[in-house]
């Protein structure tokens, strides 16, 4: 039995089922290391994309960036040139420094007001005391014209010194800090 057995599984047919296990095993085991590989040359390939879309995402930003300290440098080189240009226009409009020909500046507009003023108070004086001595003369409506007269003119010189004077005037603290 035992000459049996082992000429059974000495058998050239034993052989070739042997030899065919094998092989399927073999093969087995390539197609695994082969899915393996490929796996791997799958995730490889995923990697290697993936790390070249964060490289061209980072290169994008960066000239982002670039792009953007550029318009900053620009900006900042926009507002430099139109501080230089307003720093010039300041010195250009600076008050004088001459004490004497300052105070005649600040004096103008009151001493032409006053003289404006001292001026209509002299006419109006005259045309009243010139009034009282024809008075007799004139009829009631005449002098209430005269009068009339009087009055705007005065009112117009006033208005137009104040007008003048306030017009002119220099803006207030705020403006001149900005």
């Amino acid at each position: 039995m035992l000459d049996m057995i082992i000429g059974v599984f000495s058998s050239s047919g034993i052989g070739a089922i042997v030899g065919l296990v094998g092989s399927w095993l073999t093969k087995k085991e390539e197609r695994r290391n082969m899915e393996i590989s490929l796996s791997h040359e799958k995730e490889m390939y995923h990697l290697k994309s993936t790390l070249q879309r964060h490289e061209s995402e980072i290169q994008l930003k960066l000239a982002e960036q670039g792009l953007e300290i550029q318009r900053e440098k620009n900006d900042t080189e926009v507002e430099l040139k139109e501080l230089s240009a307003f720093e010039t226009s300041q010195r250009l409009n600076q008050p004088l420094t001459n004490r004497f020909a300052e105070l005649i500046r600040g004096l103008m507009r009151p001493v032409i007001t006053l003289y404006l003023l001292t001026i209509a108070t002299y006419i109006a004086l005259h045309i009243s005391a010139y009034l009282g001595d024809i008075a007799m003369f004139l009829q009631k409506e005449d002098m209430v014209s005269m009068y009339r007269d009087m009055l705007d003119k005065v009112m117009f010189l006033t208005t137009t010194a104040v007008t003048w004077w306030f017009g002119s005037r220099p803006g207030n603290a705020h403006f001149k800090k900005v």
